[in-house]
């Protein structure tokens, strides 16, 4: 109805010219992001320099919804955490982010929990995490298809890295030997 759409445009309106609201959660119940989700993304496209916190929770993320989230990261200078907690992210899903936070020197936490993230995903965690101007502080990759070879390609990473403090592998199908390196 005509009137709704009045409503929408002036929810987004407002979201546009409030440059107090600095942190995001959009939880989906397993569904998609849909117009919604989508067009509050895009508001932050535009009006970017407040949001230091995007939390986007049970999507079920289509490549054309990642996209609008990549490109929403990408514009946000300020992100200091990036929350996508069991969003069906998979390794290829994955690289448009990781793409887009490359750039992101004001990222101190990543949390990427209960996804379908696997060993080509690490390999792309990896090189953000051993970029030169990574700051990211503490990454969760709990509870996703990551095995020996994801782990050491992460741990690989971390050699020049001085600013990781925490990393959580747990649920993962890694080898305890393997596991053992991280506690050492």
């Amino acid at each position: 109805p005509l009137i709704n759409i009045n409503i929408r445009k002036g929810f987004y309106d407002g979201l546009r010219r409030n440059s107090f609201i600095c942190r995001v959660i959009l939880k989906c119940n397993n569904r998609n992001l849909g117009v919604v989700g989508s067009e509050i993304l895009s508001t932050y496209r535009r009006n970017s320099s407040h949001l230091i916190q995007l939390k986007i929770l049970q999507a079920d993320f289509q490549q054309s919804e990642l996209e609008h989230v990549a490109l929403t990261v990408r514009s946000c200078s300020n992100l200091k955490e990036v929350t996508l907690y069991q969003c069906n992210i998979t390794d290829q899903k994955l690289l448009s982010i990781v793409e887009a936070l490359r750039g992101q020197s004001s990222l101190e936490r990543l949390y990427l929990n209960r996804n379908r993230i696997g060993n080509d995903g690490c390999q792309a965690l990896a090189t953000l995490l051993s970029h030169p101007n990574s700051n990211v502080q503490e990454i969760q990759l709990s509870d996703n298809n990551i095995d020996n070879e994801g782990a050491i390609a992460i741990c690989n990473s971390l050699i020049n890295n001085t600013k990781l403090k925490k990393i959580f592998l747990s649920d993962n199908p890694i080898d305890r030997n393997v596991k053992d390196v991280f506690y050492n």
